[in-house]
C-alpha cells in the first residue's frame, strides 16, 4: 500500500511538473519473464517492437463461439509498442510518447469456398491514415 502511494505521489509530481510519469520500455523480443509478468503487478511496460522482429502469435476466441489458431509468427513491419498494465487495457502507441485507442479494428468478412462457406476476421493494427483502401470501406 505504501509503495503504491509512494508511485502515485511521484506520478502527480511529476505531471505537476509538466512533464510524463517515467516509463519502463522493454523490447519485446529481449523481455525477460519477470518483465512479462510486469503489468500483473500493476506496472505499466511499454513493449516495443522493431521492424523485422518475429514472435510467435496465437489466437484464441472464446465466448458464444471458440477459434484458436496456434503456432503463427508475427513480424513487424514498422516500429510500435504494445502499452501493457492492469489498469486497463492493452494500449497502441506508434511514437513511443502517446497512445492511441483507435490503431487496431476488426473485420469480419465472408466468402463462399469449396469446403464450406468462410468466416475470416481481419485485424487491422497501425495508424488509421495508413490503413488499406480495401479495409476503409467495410
Amino acid at each position: 500500500m505504501k509503495t503504491a502511494r509512494t508511485a502515485l505521489t511521484a506520478a502527480l509530481i511529476a505531471l505537476a511538473a509538466g512533464c510524463a510519469p517515467p516509463r519502463t520500455i522493454v523490447r519485446f523480443t529481449q523481455a525477460t519473464e519477470a518483465q512479462l509478468k510486469a503489468p500483473e503487478n500493476g506496472q505499466a511496460i511499454w513493449y516495443e517492437f522493431q521492424p523485422g522482429d518475429e514472435v510467435p502469435l496465437n489466437i484464441a476466441l472464446i465466448g458464444s463461439a471458440e477459434a484458436v489458431a496456434p503456432n503463427l509468427k508475427l513480424v513487424a513491419k514498422r516500429r510500435f509498442f504494445l502499452v501493457v498494465s492492469s489498469y486497463g487495457p492493452p494500449r497502441l502507441s506508434f511514437d513511443g510518447e502517446s497512445t492511441a485507442y483507435e490503431g487496431s479494428q476488426t473485420f469480419l468478412a465472408f466468402e463462399k469456398a469449396e469446403l464450406g462457406n468462410t468466416l475470416n476476421v481481419i485485424t487491422y493494427l497501425g495508424l488509421p491514415a495508413d490503413m488499406p483502401v480495401e479495409l476503409q470501406k467495410k
